[in-house]
């Protein structure tokens, strides 16, 4: 292990690229990126060179297995069909193999009769990413796939149930088209103001900064107060005329001057508005998620100068390079070194070695 250990920091030393380095064990391979309590981060480089297309243009397909739980990918190549697991990469892949004249719905048939089916990845809590990527210098196609059906679990339930003490201290962010319909169609159901607070306080979670209109309390006892002035006004004009003798008025009277009387109105008090995030927040003090998901919006982009945008984007850049250099693994600096040949990583690494190897 030691010995391993001085290979790998002589070729950092020395710069290498690293870059046929246990390759074969790299691609077609899918890895773990990132596991914490409410994200399981998966990532697979496959060769292009070697994949046909299944349907379409497609060259991919996910099938889900209900039973187990287990989200997989499945490619083709020559002779063979390859189903690899994204739930648990551990697992070999399953290996299928056809004729040239064998149709894709019997291909589906076969993976049916082991528990894989297709399925609506969004609504399970799934968020996949496809993308053309150019690894060590083999073009491949690079699958990710995020697992946040735990997280969707969980703010299902406080949406359901309209009660957001279970993901207040829920740091993860879920992205908003896996939850934004359940959302929106328990909002529409909501009776009471303090339903309707508690999805405002899930709301801020999700990020979605949507101002939800309270439900007015008092709303029955207004209209039946302006019934009522309706109705004295109508009295009022429905009196009966004066006799002539009584309605007769001097000229004095006439020329007498008119003082109006001033008439009590009730103050409505109405709350000061809360002062909006702007420019210098996200500079300063917003954390990585909250400008990650400000930067996105399409009226930032519109509404902010060309320079300030640039400004928050280099800003976000520097904070997710002070996260990957204090919480990144091993592997994910080493990742990122080989890109960027920054000093800092490089120290990082050998810091992190020093440490395994002393814990070894």
């Amino acid at each position: 292990m030691r010995n391993i250990a001085l290979i790998v920091m002589l070729f950092l030393l020395n710069s290498c690229s690293l870059n046929n380095l246990f390759l074969s064990e790299e691609i077609d391979t899918v890895t773990v990126v990132k596991y914490t309590p409410y994200v399981k981060h998966h990532r697979a480089y496959f060769t292009r060179t070697h994949l046909q297309v299944i349907t379409g243009n497609q060259k991919y397909y996910f099938l889900y297995h209900p039973k187990k739980q287990e989200l997989a990918v499945l490619l083709h190549r020559k002779d063979q069909y390859l189903l690899y697991n994204f739930t648990k990469p551990e697992t070999p892949a399953m290996s299928l193999k056809t004729k040239t004249k064998t149709s894709f719905r019997k291909v589906l048939r076969v993976f049916k009769n082991q528990g894989y089916v297709r399925r609506n990845l969004k609504a399970l809590g799934y968020a996949p990413s496809v993308a053309l990527r150019r690894y060590k210098g083999v073009k491949t196609l690079m699958i990710e796939v995020k697992d946040y059906r735990r997280l969707k679990k969980l703010y299902v339930k406080a949406i359901q149930n309209y009660n957001a003490k279970e993901i207040r201290s829920i740091k993860t962010v879920l992205p908003k088209n896996l939850i934004y319909a359940h959302y929106e169609n328990y909002r529409k159901r909501a009776k009471t103001s303090g339903q309707l607070a508690q999805l405002q306080i899930i709301a801020n979670k999700l990020g979605f900064n949507s101002n939800i209109p309270k439900k007015k309390r008092f709303e029955k006892k207004s209209k039946a107060k302006a019934t009522k002035q309706i109705e004295q006004k109508k009295e009022i004009e429905e009196e009966p005329e004066q006799p002539e003798a009584v309605q007769a008025i001097t000229e004095e009277e006439e020329e007498a001057p008119v003082v109006e009387v001033a008439v009590p109105v009730k103050e409505v008090y109405t709350p000061p508005k809360m002062p909006t995030k702007g420019y210098s927040y996200y500079r300063n003090h917003a954390s990585l998620g909250e400008l990650r998901r400000y930067l996105s919006k399409s009226e930032t982009r519109s509404s902010l100068p060309y320079s300030k945008y640039k400004k928050l984007q280099r800003y976000a850049g520097k904070l997710q390079e002070e996260q990957l250099l204090n919480d990144g693994s091993l592997e994910e600096l080493i990742a990122a070194y080989k890109v960027n040949k920054k000093s800092k990583y490089k120290q990082r690494i050998m810091e992190l070695m020093k440490d395994k190897q002393e814990s070894n």
